[in-house]
């Protein structure tokens, strides 16, 4: 396996917990906005921003290069369609071997 593809290993995991804390988040919204909730929007707009901090955060953590461990979650998209060679930080090519 190469570098690359435990990268698109990664980034799809990323996106499903993307989407998955975004469905999370909608439901959580939701269920709250209900006029019996009352005037406590302030308290729904923190926490839709602080789970929207923390499935940034979680998505950073996903996407890292394996060798020097740098964020690519700006570049997981260009990486998946081949447009991106080697890391940014380190500039390990991406086909080389992956090795734990």
């Amino acid at each position: 396996m190469t570098i690359r593809d435990y990268l698109r290993r990664r980034e799809l995991l990323a996106r499903w917990v993307g989407w998955a804390c975004l469905v999370l988040i909608l439901a959580g919204t939701w269920s709250l906005a209900r006029p019996s909730v009352g005037p406590y929007g302030l308290y729904l707009v923190a926490s839709v921003a602080t789970a929207l901090a923390f499935l940034w955060v979680v998505q950073q953590q996903l996407v890292r290069c394996p060798r020097c461990g740098g964020s690519l979650i700006r570049l997981y998209t260009q990486i998946s369609f081949g447009d991106v060679q080697a890391c940014p930080h380190c500039h390990a090519s991406f086909e080389e071997l992956y090795r734990p």
